[in-house]
């Protein structure tokens, strides 16, 4: 994106009659940058920066109750609920505030086990994270965003 001040520079030097080229010389821009935002309007002037990718301590706290209560250990059923409270989340999102919550909740257990029930507590945890994994990808439909890719998007494509 071209900082504001740039896209306001090029609006003005177009009014005064100067062409693209010359305008991309003067800005330092491609002239097909100047093209597009003089062709945007107005509204090229705005830029507007993607909404915060993180929960807040609150928000993350929230995400844990429903996923200890009502979501039974879903993700998109989460991402669901939360969405009725007016809290938009992706569903990477919440698997990343309870991912966070469940690490927490392992260190302070891992110290009292000897390491053979450490080993079969890993082993479990190994198991339920596979079959909440499946879960969501089933609730997610074909076709769907798989768990971990970047897009983080119920319904989105690879």
């Amino acid at each position: 994106m071209v900082e504001q001040e740039v896209v306001r520079r090029m609006r003005a030097l177009a009014e005064t009659g100067w062409g693209h080229k010359r305008i991309a010389r003067e800005v330092g821009v491609a002239r097909n940058t100047v093209r597009r935002y003089l062709r945007a309007g107005r509204g090229a002037d705005t830029q507007v920066r993607p909404k915060a990718r993180r929960l807040t301590a609150a928000e993350q706290q929230r995400a844990v109750e429903l996923w200890d209560s009502a979501a039974e250990g879903n993700a998109v059923v989460v991402q669901a609920l939360l969405a009725q409270e007016g809290l938009e989340a992706s569903v990477r999102t919440v698997q990343r505030a309870v991912e966070n919550n469940e690490n927490a909740a392992w260190k302070d257990v891992e110290p009292l086990l000897d390491q053979q029930q450490q080993a079969k507590a890993r082993e479990l945890f190994a198991q339920q994270r596979e079959e909440r994994l499946q879960a969501n990808e089933s609730l997610r439909g074909p076709g769907a965003c798989q768990p971990g890719h970047s897009c983080g998007e119920v319904g989105a494509q690879k």
